[in-house]
């Protein structure tokens, strides 16, 4: 993938946790579950590859609960 579309999947799943995510997000399966299928669509959407979408699905959220329970 060319870093151009990097950028805008960067972008979009930025939006997305921002959206969706909470002070307590991390606490609520429910919300993860939405937030995950959110990022499946923006990869998908982008055509990135299928083989590599768990991990990168697993990794944004993984981040994000890190940075929610900075805050």
């Amino acid at each position: 993938m060319n870093d151009e579309t990097l950028k805008l999947i960067a972008r979009e799943i930025k939006e997305i946790v921002e959206e969706r995510a909470s002070t307590d997000w991390g606490n609520k399966e429910a919300t993860r579950a939405k937030i995950r299928t959110k990022i499946k669509e923006c990869l998908k959407k982008y055509n990135y590859p299928p083989e590599y979408q768990k991990q990168a699905i697993d990794d944004v959220v993984r981040q994000a609960e890190y940075i929610m329970n900075d805050e």
